[in-house]
């Protein structure tokens, strides 16, 4: 994790990944001597939000808070915080690797030339509401 954080900071929607260690709950006898053993070690995805890059193309989203984006990839549903989206020659909403943008209702199909993501992350398209 030490060389992976600093190496992927600049793709968009990449969480640094954090270490949590547990100590013994009790010392045991090798603490006496400066030598702690550990009884467990997790990691996990610092979640915190980045700053936010305007980017100016209207299918960059964000999430500012908790939350992720769905996915629907031949490998199954994945999650992301990766908002570089596009719209395919299917007129569905995609990331950049091709995978389907999952909304409410299934996937997100962009039949319109105006789309608009609202703060709640509603989509609207030529003004009207994703059904």
């Amino acid at each position: 994790m030490i060389a992976n954080n600093p190496a992927n900071k600049t793709p968009a929607g990449y969480k640094a990944m954090q270490v949590s260690f547990e100590m013994p709950k009790s010392p045991e006898p090798e603490a006496q001597s400066g030598n702690v053993a550990m009884s467990s070690m997790a990691s996990f995805p610092d979640l915190t939000n980045a700053s936010f890059l305007e980017t100016g193309a209207p299918l960059d989203l964000a999430i500012e808070g908790k939350g992720f984006f769905v996915i629907e990839t031949a490998q199954g549903t994945l999650y992301t915080r990766n908002g570089r989206f596009a719209v395919d020659a299917d007129k569905k909403l995609v990331t950049v690797s091709g995978g389907r943008v999952i909304g409410d209702h299934g996937t997100i199909s962009v039949e319109g030339s105006d789309v608009a993501v609202r703060p709640n992350g509603s989509v609207h398209v030529n003004g009207q509401p994703h059904a």
